[in-house]
C-alpha cells in the first residue's frame, strides 16, 4: 500500500525539490543542480561569469578556468578587446546551453569606434578551431553569450575601417620597377607570435601549447634563406608554486630579444624567460612591487634592459614605468621613469633598441599625450629626452614605431582620437626630414628598408606599401593577386623584417624584405619580397 507523507514532512525533507544550484569561484564542483561561478574580484577573473543551468551536466564535474596571453586568431580587421581564458576539463559539453560573461577593456573598443553591442565572441571548438558567437547580453564593459562547450574565448570586435585602396603606382613582379613575393618552403609553427629582429637571415619566434591544462611556451629559430626550422629550445613550464599572473590583460606579445652567446629572451605572464641554446629555460619572476615585464632589449654595449609597468590592473592607479639594466646575471633594482596619476591605455608599450646604437626607444604616455623619447644605456631618473616631438599628436593612439638602424629616422603610425584620422609620420634627428602621409590604411608594421625607404604594413590588406622617404612616393606590392578569402587572408602582412644580402664579385648589394603573413591558428608563412630582375 502506497503510503503518502504529509505536507508538512515534505517541506522538510525536500520530496521531490530540485537540487540547488551551487554558488562560488573558479574551481568549483558542478553537479544537476547547476551552478553560478563567478570570479573573484580583484583577480585576473574579476568580470568572468559562468552560469550553468541545472540538468546542464549529468554527473559532477569540477569546472576550472586559467588566464591565457594567447592572443585567438579574429581574422581581417578585427581585434582582441578582453582577455582570454582557457576552461578545464577542455571540451567539456553540456545538454543545455550554458551563459559566458567576460570583461572587455574599454579603452580598446574606444580606438575601434565600437561598443560592446558590436563585440562577438570568439570561442575555441574541440578541434582547436575558432567560431564566432552573437552576445545574448552587453553591458558597458562585459558580453555574454550562450553555448554548449567550453575550450577557450575570448571577445573581439571588428573595425569600420577595412581595406587598402588601390594605387596608381602598383607594379607588377613582371615590369622592371616590380616586385616578386615568393613563398618560403616551411610556415611557421602553430601559435606563433613575438618575432625577432634577424641576426644574420634567421628568425626567432615564441610558440604556446596546452599539454594537460599546462602551458608550454618555446622559443623556435627559422632560418630565412633555408625556408626551414633549425633549432627549437626547451619548453618553459611555470614552476610548481608560480602566483598567477596579477596584472591580467597586459600584454606580453611583445618580440623575442636575441641577447649575447644566442640566448633568447621573451617576456611571459609570469615575468622575463631566459631561453638558453641547451638546456632548461630560467624565470626571472615578476613581483607586485616591481611590476609586470612588458619588454626586453640589449644595446650594443651588450646590457640587458628589462622593462616594468605597474598599475594596469583595472581602476588601479598610478601608473609606473621602472627599467633595471644589468651587463651580468643579478639585476638591480629598476628605476622609475615614469609616473602618471591617470589611467589610460596598456595593452601596448614598444621598448627596443634605436638601431645598433647604445639607445632606447619608448614610448612615453602622460596624461594621454603621446610622445616618443629615448633613453641612454643606463637609464636614471629624470632622463627621458624626447626624440622627434613632433611624430605624434596629442590624443593620438600609436599603432606601429621604426627607427632606421642609424638612429637618425623614426617613423610612427597613429591613429587620431577619430579612427579615420591616420597617418605615417616620418621624423630625422637632424632635421632634414619631417613627413605626414595620410590616406593610408591603419598600419600595423614599420620597417626601414633600403636607404631612403620604409616599408609599412597592414594587417587587414595583403599589400607592403614601400614609400620613398625624400617624396613621399607609395609604391603597392600586392602579395597575393587571388580574390580568394582564404588565399588573402593567408598573406595579410603581420610583421616585416628587411635583411642585406652584401655584394659579391659581379652581384650587386641586395635588399630583400621578409613578411610574416597570415594567420596563428593555420601557420603563418614566411613571404620572401624581392626586386624584379633589372
Amino acid at each position: 500500500m502506497l503510503k503518502v507523507l504529509p505536507l508538512s514532512v515534505c517541506l522538510v525533507l525536500g520530496c521531490g525539490a530540485a537540487p540547488s544550484p551551487a554558488t562560488g569561484t573558479f574551481p568549483l564542483e558542478v553537479g544537476p543542480g547547476g551552478a553560478i561561478i563567478e570570479g573573484a574580484a580583484g583577480t585576473e577573473f574579476d568580470g568572468v561569469r559562468l552560469e550553468i543551468p541545472a540538468g546542464a551536466v549529468s554527473g559532477t564535474v569540477t569546472i576550472d578556468a586559467v588566464f591565457t596571453d594567447e592572443e585567438p586568431e579574429l581574422g581581417p580587421g578585427a581585434q582582441f578587446v578582453g582577455p582570454s581564458f582557457e576552461f578545464s576539463p577542455r571540451a567539456q559539453t553540456f545538454a543545455k546551453p550554458v551563459r559566458l560573461t567576460l570583461p572587455v577593456a574599454p579603452t580598446r573598443l574606444v580606438r575601434l569606434e565600437q561598443t560592446t553591442a558590436d563585440c562577438l565572441m570568439w570561442l575555441r571548438a574541440a578541434d582547436a578551431t575558432w567560431g564566432q558567437a552573437t552576445p545574448v547580453s552587453t553591458t558597458e564593459g562585459s558580453v555574454t553569450v550562450e553555448t554548449t562547450t567550453l575550450v577557450q574565448a575570448a571577445v573581439g570586435a571588428k573595425s569600420q575601417f577595412l581595406g587598402a585602396p588601390p594605387h596608381p603606382l602598383t607594379r607588377p613582379c613582371l615590369e622592371a620597377d616590380g616586385f616578386c613575393v615568393d613563398l618560403n618552403p616551411e610556415r611557421l609553427k602553430p601559435l606563433n607570435s613575438g618575432w625577432s629582429k634577424l641576426s644574420g637571415r634567421k628568425l626567432l619566434y615564441r610558440r604556446t601549447e596546452s599539454d594537460g591544462g599546462v602551458k608550454r611556451t618555446f622559443v623556435s629559430e627559422y632560418d630565412l634563406a633555408l625556408g626551414r626550422h633549425t633549432s627549437e629550445s626547451a619548453p618553459y613550464t611555470p614552476p610548481l608554486g608560480t602566483p598567477t599572473n596579477f596584472a591580467p590583460g597586459a600584454n606580453t606579445q611583445g618580440p623575442v630579444v636575441r641577447g649575447p652567446d644566442n640566448v633568447a629572451w621573451s617576456p611571459v605572464v609570469h615575468g622575463l624567460v631566459r631561453f638558453p641554446v641547451t638546456g632548461a629555460p630560467s624565470l626571472l619572476l615578476d613581483t607586485v612591487e616591481t611590476g609586470k615585464t612588458m619588454g626586453v632589449a640589449f644595446t650594443a654595449d651588450g646590457r640587458r634592459h628589462r622593462q616594468f609597468v605597474s598599475g594596469i590592473s583595472r581602476g588601479s592607479s598610478p601608473l609606473v614605468m621602472r627599467v633595471s639594466s644589468t651587463v651580468g646575471a643579478n639585476e638591480p633594482a629598476p628605476v622609475v621613469l615614469e609616473s602618471e596619476n591617470e589611467v589610460t591605455a596598456f595593452d601596448g608599450y614598444p621598448f627596443f633598441q634605436a638601431g645598433q646604437s647604445n639607445t632606447l626607444v619608448y614610448l612615453y604616455r602622460r596624461s594621454r599625450v603621446q610622445k616618443l623619447v629615448e633613453l641612454p644605456a643606463a637609464p636614471a631618473a629624470g632622463s627621458l629626452v624626447a626624440l622627434h616631438p613632433a611624430a605624434l599628436r596629442e590624443r593620438a593612439f600609436f599603432d606601429a614605431v621604426a627607427v632606421s638602424d642609424d638612429g637618425n629616422v623614426t617613423a610612427v603610425s597613429a591613429v587620431g582620437p577619430a579612427l579615420s584620422e591616420r597617418s605615417l609620420s616620418v621624423q630625422s634627428r637632424d632635421g632634414s626630414l619631417s613627413r605626414v602621409i595620410t590616406g593610408l590604411p591603419r598600419l600595423t608594421s614599420l620597417e626601414f628598408g633600403e636607404p631612403g625607404f620604409l616599408y609599412c604594413g597592414a594587417s587587414d590588406a595583403a599589400h607592403v606599401y614601400r614609400v620613398e622617404l625624400s617624396s613621399g612616393a607609395i609604391q603597392t606590392i600586392e602579395l597575393t593577386s587571388s580574390t580568394v578569402p582564404t588565399d588573402i587572408q593567408a598573406r595579410l602582412p603581420q610583421a616585416l623584417r628587411h635583411v642585406v644580402v652584401p655584394a659579391s664579385g659581379a652581384t650587386p648589394e641586395r635588399h630583400l624584405l621578409y613578411v610574416i603573413a597570415g594567420t596563428s591558428h593555420s601557420n603563418r608563412s614566411v613571404l620572401l619580397v624581392r626586386p624584379s630582375m633589372r
